[in-house]
């Protein structure tokens, strides 16, 4: 069996907050929404730190059972024989998708304590995210909005967030905008 490119160092909750209403409706499924952000190490390039956030709430009612945002932090490396181009893409995917299935486990754990159903959020996909270099301008990043670049800098992420326009800056030189 052939090791995976990308390793989970640690990772780590950096918020929970989840919010419960005894006489909530849950029986209509969760909208989720994703905020994505992405930092390379600054001497150690294979490594990166991840920030995923998602926030749920019940799907068109006025009184969610539950409601809630979690952030959850992770630290990936990519073995150093990937090939570069195509790690960017690989952080950009497979690191927030690795990162949700353990925001999905905590929620489910913690809203499974109740007497309401288990909050199950809905699986995601990340398949739209692209890392551009920071250095490229906004036009220049559309203009080659392929699946990777040759710096990493940005996130664009894809349909995995719902709810809008997202562009924050990371903590490092790296920041996350939504791609169209």
């Amino acid at each position: 069996m052939k090791t995976a490119p990308l390793s989970l160092d640690v990772s780590y909750p950096t918020l929970i907050h989840i919010v419960s209403e005894l006489e909530g409706s849950c029986d209509a499924g969760y909208d989720v929404a994703c905020e994505v952000q992405v930092a390379q190490g600054a001497t150690q390039k294979r490594r990166w730190r991840v920030e995923l956030r998602v926030k749920f709430n019940a799907k068109g009612v006025k009184h969610a059972a539950f409601k809630g945002e979690v952030t959850y932090v992770g630290i990936f490396t990519v073995v150093d024989d990937y090939p570069e181009e195509k790690m960017y893409r690989l952080v950009g995917v497979d690191a927030p998708s690795i990162l949700y299935s353990s925001i999905r486990e905590l929620v489910a754990l913690l809203t499974g304590r109740s007497s309401a159903k288990t909050v199950l959020l809905p699986t995601v996909s990340f398949i739209e995210n692209v890392v551009v270099p920071q250095a490229q301008s906004p036009v220049a990043a559309e203009a080659s909005d392929a699946a990777t670049s040759r710096k990493a800098g940005v996130v664009k992420t894809g349909k995995s967030h719902p709810s809008g326009d997202r562009t924050k800056p990371a903590r490092s030189p790296a920041k996350v905008q939504r791609g169209g």
